[in-house]
């Protein structure tokens, strides 16, 4: 009998600890998918695939790749090229953040140069040719749905 008296509190307690667990995670991640037809960051995200978010990433770097709300509706994953107070310059088709050679200028869109402000983002796309969002824009921070952790074909 007393085994099963002690029983009764662990089994309530892994029983609080796995809701909470669920509760931490429903809050903090979000599943996006992608659009069928966009193929502007492959072969990280494939068209109609699905990824998770974290919502709360903390301080995001460049280079990271996050998703992004691009109006109507519409949320694509997008590389980060700069950060606010970033100088951003094109040369020659190559974007430099702060002087240093960053990535190749792969559309001939208008490259938004000079200063980031505070609370944007230049945000990126790896495939111009296959996006049917901008390839590379300033983004309020308030359109980054956060940071994406893990990518995966359905």
């Amino acid at each position: 009998m007393r085994g099963a008296r002690l029983l009764r509190p662990a089994r309530l307690l892994v029983l609080l600890a796995s809701g909470a667990g669920v509760v931490y995670l429903t809050g903090r991640f979000d599943l996006v998918r992608a659009a069928d037809d966009d193929r502007g960051m492959e072969p990280f995200v494939a068209p109609g695939s699905r990824f998770f978010v974290d919502r709360r990433p903390g301080l995001l770097e460049r280079e990271d790749i996050v998703a992004v709300e691009f109006g109507a509706g519409r949320v694509a994953a997008a590389r980060v090229a700069a950060l606010p107070g970033d100088v951003v310059s094109e040369e020659e088709g190559t974007i430099f953040v702060n002087g240093a050679r960053r990535r190749p200028l792969l559309s001939r869109e208008d490259l938004p140069a000079g200063r980031v402000p505070n609370g944007e983002l230049l945000v990126v796309r790896d495939r111009p040719e296959g996006s049917p969002v901008p390839t590379c824009e300033r983004v309020p921070i308030e359109r980054i749905r956060g940071l994406v952790v893990l990518a995966w074909p359905f």
